[in-house]
């Protein structure tokens, strides 16, 4: 009977300690629900904010196509335009422009002078004009046309943007085209060398 009795007031000690356990476990689960609420409410706001930088860059990346299209395009037009304006260049160097032609001006005095010289020398004349012929021949082969001067200029401007001369070779380059090239702008010579040519800035 005394042990019983002496258990029992063992119990009755415990109790206030395990009615403290108890009153703390409550407090730490009311805490560990507040915070689980607070994590769910932030997990819920990063959650909105990845959606929403989801859809931006789903908005951004449609914008950049759209942005990447628009300069394609540009770029299309572009190259369009710049083929149109050369094919017009070509177009107008070759009308108004062709290559040099020594044959019709020499053949044609030649047919003067002939007309001139008596009838026992026309054999003699045939072969001059033949000569003649053959050395023109030569001569507008020789020569450059505008159009090679200018891609020549152009080449070595991008080529070589320090030192954008060509030489002038009178012996490749027929004299006229150089001044008609000087005289409309396109072209300007060496301060310090007369014989040397380079495109006018026009981008400057």
């Amino acid at each position: 009977m005394k042990h019983i009795q002496e258990t029992i007031e063992q119990y009755n000690k415990l109790i206030p300690q395990i009615n403290k356990e108890i009153d703390e476990s409550k407090e730490q689960i009311e805490r560990e629900k507040i915070l689980l609420s607070e994590s769910e409410i932030i997990h819920n706001v990063l959650l909105n904010k990845l959606e929403k930088l989801q859809l931006d860059e789903l908005d951004d990346e449609s914008e950049s196509q759209s942005e990447i299209g628009a300069i394609r395009q540009e770029l299309r037009s572009v190259k369009s335009n710049y083929n149109m304006l050369m094919d017009e260049l070509n177009d107008f160097i070759d009308t108004n422009f062709p290559p040099p032609n020594f044959e019709k001006n020499e053949v044609d005095e030649m047919v003067i002078d002939d007309n001139k010289d008596d009838e026992n020398e026309d054999e003699d004349h045939a072969e001059n004009e033949d000569e003649v012929h053959a050395e023109n021949e030569t001569r507008n082969k020789r020569f450059l046309t505008l159009k090679d001067m200018l891609e020549n200029l152009m080449n070595q401007t991008y080529n070589n943007p320090n030192n954008p001369y060509i030489t002038f070779d009178p012996e490749r380059i027929w004299p006229p085209y150089v001044e008609t090239l000087i005289r409309s702008g396109i072209a300007k010579r060496n301060p310090n060398d007369a014989n040397m040519l380079k495109l006018v800035e026009f981008h400057l």
